[in-house]
């Protein structure tokens, strides 16, 4: 684990070609909160509050997203799906890694507690 997280930290926004990240579209983070109940070997609670160095503006790239919220009675699953997307590597391979330098999207199921494990 990094001693100082947030100095390696940045955030991109309103681009897909990672080839294009200008200053306008990065910011560096100046604080991470981690949420309290995070679990390192499970990846429980694998969130965090990020604060910026600076502002980002809505615009026609830009906007906030809504944060799923888990009904633990699995009463959503069968009617909704998510949509994650980033610039990790397309090789599910350890050893081999090959970054892209366009975002990647993925559509997914959402899926019951019963089916998900923690590593």
């Amino acid at each position: 684990e990094f001693p100082d997280l947030e100095s390696i930290v940045r955030v991109y926004f309103g681009v897909v070609d990672i080839t294009t990240i200008n200053s306008q579209s990065e910011r560096r983070a100046i604080k991470i909160t981690r949420h309290p109940g995070y679990n390192i070997q499970t990846l429980e609670n694998d969130i965090a509050l990020i604060r910026l160095d600076r502002p980002v503006v809505r615009s026609q790239n830009v906007d906030i997203i809504c944060l799923f919220n888990y009904v633990n009675d699995d009463s959503l699953v069968n009617n909704m799906r998510l949509y994650t997307a980033g610039w990790g590597s397309v090789i599910p391979l350890a050893n081999s890694l090959l970054y892209p330098d366009y975002l990647n999207y993925v559509d997914l199921a959402i899926q019951p507690m019963s089916k998900c494990t923690y590593i």
